[in-house]
């Protein structure tokens, strides 16, 4: 069984993220707007808490509202603890920023990628015209937080 087939399986907890759930989040407002009739699905997200450790399977969907790809749409932690990130198909990339910092993270497959415990946002775009597929793990009382994310949004689009 493929590690997808498995989270899927055994996760006990699945979010389902549409564009009404994000329209605030893309620039384009009458793009999202003539979208909105569709309302599309963003993201999945598959879900397992396990010995206060979270695991997750991301599934991002190809597409774009306007001239922004589909994103998740990027939080915060409430508190600070690492988090690891590993592409497991698809093409994207992972955004960094925090009050002076923003970094483009190109993602590899099966590369995994530590975002270490600090006060940053972080966000994930699908470039590809396939779903990108990405597995993250951190500990579950970080915690996360959208509200200033969508707010102020990121500073670059893509």
């Amino acid at each position: 069984m493929e590690l997808k087939e498995y989270i899927k399986k055994h996760y006990n907890k699945k979010s389902i993220i549409k564009l009404r759930d994000m329209q605030r989040f893309f620039s384009d407002k009458a793009a999202v707007k003539n979208k909105l009739k569709q309302n599309p699905l963003i993201y999945t997200v598959f879900r397992k808490q396990e010995k206060g450790t979270d695991y997750s399977l991301t599934i991002l969907e190809p597409g774009k509202i306007g001239k922004e790809h589909f994103m998740t749409r990027g939080h915060y932690h409430l508190k600070l603890y690492p988090e690891i990130y590993v592409l497991l198909r698809g093409k994207g990339l992972l955004l960094i920023q925090n009050k002076k910092h923003f970094e483009v993270i190109k993602l590899e497959k099966n590369k995994p990628y530590y975002l270490p415990a600090k006060k940053q946002a972080h966000r994930t775009v699908n470039l590809g015209k396939i779903r990108l597929e990405l597995l993250t793990i951190q500990l579950a009382k970080a915690g996360h937080s959208y509200k200033k994310i969508e707010k102020k949004s990121f500073r670059k689009k893509f």
